[in-house]
């Protein structure tokens, strides 16, 4: 009878040294949404302001996330003014979060954004005394 508790014991421990070694693939890759993203790339957009205030900075970071990308790289974009930035995208997220902060000390924080491969632009501006933006082709 010890016989067979010592064979089963072993046997029991190298199945558990068997499953360790294989690859564990993530419960939630077949929830993952399709954004037709083939990899991590970088979206070149013009950011057009067309606000009354100056940009001071502009920060772009996946959905729910606190991993801000600045996009203007500490420079200013004044009123009436555009900029061409560049920014990564990663294949992985389908919703983005942008945050505008402008010279009025203010920030506005836009959230769960599709950011389309087409798009080539961002218009910053106000509506009744808010910051909105819109993105654009072409």
């Amino acid at each position: 009878m010890q016989f067979y508790k010592r064979k089963i014991g072993f046997f029991s421990l190298f199945i558990a040294l068997v499953l360790l070694c294989l690859p564990i693939e993530n419960v939630h890759s077949s929830a993952r949404v399709d954004c037709s993203y083939s990899e991590v790339k970088q979206q070149e957009m013009t950011i057009l302001n067309n606000s009354p205030y100056h940009v001071t900075a502009l920060f772009i970071c996946p959905a729910n996330s606190e991993e801000w990308q600045e996009v203007l790289e500490g420079t200013e974009l004044r009123c009436g003014k555009q900029r061409n930035v560049i920014f990564n995208l990663d294949n992985s997220v389908c919703k983005w979060d942008i945050k505008v902060v402008d010279s009025s000390g203010n920030f506005t924080v836009f959230q769960n954004l599709q950011i389309k491969q087409e798009f080539t632009s961002i218009n910053y501006y106000y509506k009744n005394g808010s910051g909105r933006i819109r993105f654009a082709v072409g």
